[in-house]
């Protein structure tokens, strides 16, 4: 290509050269030819591959694997190949090759071949074993086919390495199912690849059999419906292929056979389990074991073993029964029972042809046990399939009944057979019972019944008596040989009868009817009408079952009747009832009376007759059951109550001998009227404290749970106070009082030893009195309050001591003042104690409490936010805000209230009263003394050298003060300076504006009136909300690291390095002058 670029450019050169008029050049004509070839792997072209021609040209192979270059300019060049398949070789893929002529067609040809080291190979199996001659093929890289050898196995060598389909033709349908008949698979250069077909075989045949009975043709062939199966499951059976490979084991079901299922068509062998475990020792196995059979797709194989009986069973059985009749009622065990070849060596009894002799079991059954040969018939040697049963009588207390010998005949093709018969037997002894109990179910002990054995029933004459024991029963014991002592023949069945006794100790001298109730036998009258029970022993009842034949229920036809009479003292239900703390004091004034009810009107019967004392019992003997009566109580004094002063019907029903009346039964047991005195009184005072009389109080008396009655009544007290309720009726009652509004109330719960009288009163108002006995005098006082005292006063501070009047901020209005009742009367305030009144001051600081009972109370107010109210102030800041004060006091000289000729304590305008106003003492830190300015006064107003906060007056200090000042040094504010306030408790004077001073006591930690402050960055301090008082002011200037206070004049030692300051008002603020320190 180059050189044919160099021509060209010469070309153009030369052309060049004549236009410019040179002389021409002559240049060569380029020679040029073609190069071309194939591809072929083993003899076949292959496309697609990549042809290289040195100095840059390319090209593909073509379908036929051929391909060109032409205008190649001559030279020499080589030809490479690539991109073919990577597992084919050449012997080079590059060559030589030269254009040297015009036109020349130069032909370059590559050849090679594919890499052969690659195979596949496997198998074609069934069932587990391999298939011979079955067809497999492959495609893909190369195709090729061949057969399975013998083993089933086959393979493909020599091939390329890549994807192959390995395709399996099934040589039978019918007997073999593969899951898939074709694979593909991948294989590398020199590799191998396994690829195996697994199938199974077409399972469809199956084998059954039978284990049987070999007893009707012994041939060892099972005759269906002639011979029976033998009928034990789980006898195991093995079945084994012989050229199949399939091997299981099963068991035989319930009806003796065995099946296998789901077999491939072949021959098997069949084996009974050898050990033969779980067959009957009567059998002997007769046939092949093992066999074989040949099944083919679907069928069905059958392979039966047959069995021989060579042990005989037979069943015979004794039970208690009447032969022809009743047999077979239930079982006897223990009955001996013996099995003979004929009938002769039966009779004989001997061990000749015995062939056993066993005992019943609990089911009455024998199971005899023999080998068939041993059967014999009494004419020849050979067996006849007949025995004989042979019994004695099985004990003392049976008796045979029936045969004693039975012909048994069994079948030859049943190795177990029970006799058709049975031996019977009856028992030779009884066990009876009889019972008496009252109509209503009680237990009659002692009662005599009477029994006999008459074929006729004819019992003119009773052959035994018995009596019944504590719970009402007799039992009787009889025998066969009694039977035919008491009248009977001996032979059952026998009829017992039993009777009742018509004279009884035991029914305590009262008529009575018996009438008789069956339970296992029969109710049956004589010829004279009288009742009996009627057993018949037929012999099936043993002495072992006790039987119920009935009973007699007995009526009386008269009874005692019982009534009692009690002293109701109990008092603990709504109506009387007989309990523990009753009692019979008073009740001989009490009569019952016994009332016959007839239809022209009661008829008295028996009484009156009083009560037994000390019981209380009254009892009216043998009272005709079938008469209807009612019973009544009266009194027979009149101080005694009958609190259920009515009738009371009596209902004898004939079931006691003594009917006993439980109207008022309780925890004592049973009562029928109850009584109480009704000649007691309560009485008693209602008087204040001092003892005056509380005239026109209702008193009112009320029943307690409505025994003595459900009305309540009335009385009014006298001037004097006195109230009375006469007659009263014993029982517990509460005495109750009602208050007089504005004049008198109950608040004082009176107790014994407070003069309550007979009990301690429940509460203020009411008492509880249980009048017990014969004219019992009960007494219940109350004690009330006056409700016409008052309490009042002020909450003032006069700062200007001008005693009569009130100036801005003296009086403080809108305190909450709380009035608390002082239950235990000690001034403090408790826990638990009540508010029982609030109100709050007017606008001259004044409270009131009006209508107040007499009583203890405290008074006390609270504090508003911005001042304390207060009648004290310890030097710990503690505040006593509270007073405690009595209203409990006589009118007059020498009362304890301040106001004279009044029920009034204190006052809401002290100076009307020539009483100053309270006002504080801020130098002795307490109220101040009244000075007597306004007059001394005499008696409860003598109130000269008081507090002027006696007797109900409060002062109040404001707790907005403010005090404020700078610590400088050199006139410099210092900052860091320690300043400490403290209020006085006394101080000598009330400097304002502050001046050096120090107070004459402090208060002391913890007061909440000490407080601490370091100075700003400007030698500033403030203390605020400072209650009213005086106060001490201290510097520290070691705080700031100085060390001599100089104080208000800048002058150590002057006095002034204390300073005091007075707080005196609302929100009075005073401030101290510059406080030098160095």
């Amino acid at each position: 290509m180059k050189r044919f670029k160099y021509f060209a450019l010469a070309a153009l050169v030369a052309v060049a050269a004549c236009d410019e008029g040179e002389d021409p050049i002559i240049v060569p004509t380029p020679v040029t030819g073609t190069i071309s070839g194939t591809v072929s792997i083993e003899s076949a072209g292959i496309s697609g591959v990549n042809v290289t021609l040195s100095g840059g040209m390319t090209a593909s192979t073509d379908g036929s694997g051929a391909f060109t270059f032409t205008g190649v300019a001559a030279g020499s060049y080589t030809v490479t190949i690539s991109g073919f398949a990577s597992d084919a070789t050449f012997t080079a893929t590059v060559q030589s090759v030269t254009i040297s002529s015009q036109g020349q067609v130069a032909t370059t040809n590559f050849d090679g071949a594919y890499v052969r080291t690659s195979a596949i190979l496997g198998s074609v199996a069934a069932g587990g074993a391999g298939l011979s001659g079955v067809s497999v093929a492959i495609s893909g890289m190369s195709s090729a086919g061949t057969t399975t050898d013998g083993n089933g196995q086959y393979s493909f060598s020599g091939l390329r390495a890549g994807s192959y389909t390995i395709e399996m033709t099934n040589p039978s349908a019918s007997m073999y199912a593969f899951a898939s008949t074709s694979a593909s698979v991948t294989i590398g250069t020199g590799a191998s690849e396994i690829v195996s077909f697994a199938g199974t075989l077409v399972e469809t045949a199956s084998v059954e059999g039978w284990l049987f009975i070999d007893e009707f043709s012994k041939d060892n062939a099972r005759q269906a419906g002639l011979e029976d199966n033998l009928t034990i499951a789980g006898i195991s059976v093995a079945l084994e292929g012989i050229l199949v490979d399939d091997n299981m084991t099963t068991v035989t079901d319930a009806n003796g056979k065995y099946s296998f299922s789901d077999l491939a068509a072949g021959t098997y062998r069949i084996t009974l389990d050898a050990t033969m475990t779980g067959i009957p020792g009567m059998l002997t196995f007769g046939g092949t074991n093992p066999q074989l059979v040949t099944v083919t797709t679907g069928a069905t194989g059958t392979v039966n073993f047959p069995f021989d009986i060579t042990t005989q069973t037979i069943w015979v059985s004794g039970f208690l029964g009447i032969d022809g009749t009743s047999p077979g009622i239930t079982a006897i065990s223990g009955w001996t029972i013996n099995l003979y070849d004929t009938q002769g060596n039966a009779a004989a009894g001997g061990t000749t042809g015995r062939l056993g002799a066993v005992a019943t079991g609990t089911d009455g059954n024998s199971a005899f046990r023999f080998l068939r040969s041993a059967d014999a018939s009494p004419n020849a040697a050979t067996p006849d399939q007949i025995v004989f049963g042979q019994v004695a009588a099985p004990s003392g207390t049976h008796t045979l009944n029936g045969e004693t010998i039975i012909e048994i005949q069994y079948a030859s093709t049943d190795s177990s057979s029970m006799a058709l018969d049975t031996f019977d037997a009856l028992y030779n002894a009884l066990v009876l019972k009889t019972s008496v109990a009252e109509s209503d179910g009680d237990v009659a002990a002692g009662w005599e019944t009477e029994s006999d054995v008459a074929e006729d029933a004819d019992l003119a004459v009773r052959s035994w008596t018995r009596a019944t024991d504590a719970a009402g029963g007799q039992v009787w014991d009889f025998t066969t040989a009694d039977m035919a002592t008491l009248g009977g023949d001996g032979a059952l069945p026998d009829t017992i009868y039993f009777s009742l006794a018509g004279t009884q100790a035991s029914a305590g001298g009262h008529g009575f009817a018996g009438t008789p109730t069956a339970v296992g036998g029969a109710v049956e009258a004589d010829a004279g009408g009288e009742n009996f029970l009627r057993y018949i022993w037929d012999g099936t009842t043993g002495p072992g079952d006790t039987v119920d034949v009935g009973s007699w229920s007995v009526a009386y036809t008269d009874t005692d009747v019982t009534v009692r009479v009690h002293h109701e003292l109990d008092d603990s239900s709504s109506s009387p009832t007989w309990n523990t703390a009753d009692g019979f004091a008073n009740i001989v004034f009490a009569a019952v009376e016994l009332y016959q009810v007839t239809s022209t009107g009661n008829v008295s019967s028996q009484g009156p007759t009083a009560a037994t004392v000390g019981t209380g019992l009254v009892t009216f003997p043998n009272v005709d059951t079938s008469k209807d009566w009612i019973v009544r109580s009266r009194t027979t004094n009149a101080k005694v109550f009958v609190l259920n002063d009515t009738t009371i019907s009596i209902p004898l029903d004939g079931t006691d001998q003594t009917y006993t009346d439980k109207t008022l039964a309780g925890g004592a047991g049973s009562s029928t009227f109850a009584i109480k005195t009704n000649n007691n009184s309560i009485s008693g005072d209602v008087l204040a404290d001092d003892g005056t009389g509380a005239g026109s109080i209702i008193v009112t008396l009320t029943p307690d749970g409505n025994i003595q009655g459900t009305a309540s009544y009335k009385d009014t007290t006298s001037a004097a106070g006195a109230y009375a309720f006469t007659p009263v009726i014993e029982g517990p009652y509460t005495v109750s009082v009602e208050n007089i509004a504005g004049t008198w109330e109950f608040n004082d719960v009176l107790t014994t030893a407070t003069g309550s009288g007979s009990a301690n009163n429940a509460d203020a108002m009411m008492g509880d009195r249980d009048i017990a006995g014969d004219a019992v005098a009960s007494v219940a006082n109350f004690q009330p309050d006056r409700m016409d005292t008052s309490i009042s006063g002020v909450v003032v501070n006069d700062r200007d001591s001008d005693f009569n009047t009130i100036d801005p901020d003296e009086a403080l209005s809108g305190v909450t003042v709380n009035l608390i009742d002082d239950a235990d009367g000690d001034g403090a305030v408790d826990s638990g104690e009540a508010v029982v009144a609030t109100t709050t001051t007017d606008e001259n600081g004044a409270y009131a409490f009006t209508g107040l009972a007499e009583d203890d109370y405290i008074v006390q107010p609270v504090s508003p936010t911005n001042s304390t109210v207060l009648r004290a102030l310890s030097a710990t800041g503690a505040v006593t805000s509270h007073i405690g004060i009595t209203t409990e006091a006589a009118l007059g000289a020498g009362a304890t209230l301040n106001q004279v000729s009044t029920r009034n304590v204190g006052t809401t305008s002290p100076p009307g009263i020539n009483d100053e106003f309270p006002r504080w003492n801020y130098l002795t830190g307490t109220a101040a003394a009244d000075g007597g300015a306004l007059g001394a006064g005499a008696g409860p107003n003598a109130t000269a050298g008081v507090l002027t906060t006696a007797p109900t007056h409060f002062v109040h200090l404001f707790a907005t003060g403010t005090v404020t000042g700078q610590i400088t040094a050199a006139g410099v504010g210092v900052a860091g300076v320690r300043v400490t306030i403290t209020r006085c408790q006394t101080a000598a004077t009330m400097p304002s504006p502050p001046v050096g001073g120090a107070c004459t006591a402090k208060h002391g930690v913890p007061s909440p009136h000490i407080a601490n402050f370091d100075t700003d960055s400007s030698g500033n301090y403030t203390f605020s909300n400072l209650l009213e008082g005086v106060y001490q002011i201290d510097v520290a200037p070691a705080t700031a690291g100085y060390t001599t206070n100089e104080g208000l004049d800048g002058v150590a030692a002057t006095g002034d390095e204390i300073v005091l300051a007075t707080i005196q008002g609302n929100n009075d603020v005073e401030t101290v002058a510059a406080y030098e320190i160095s």
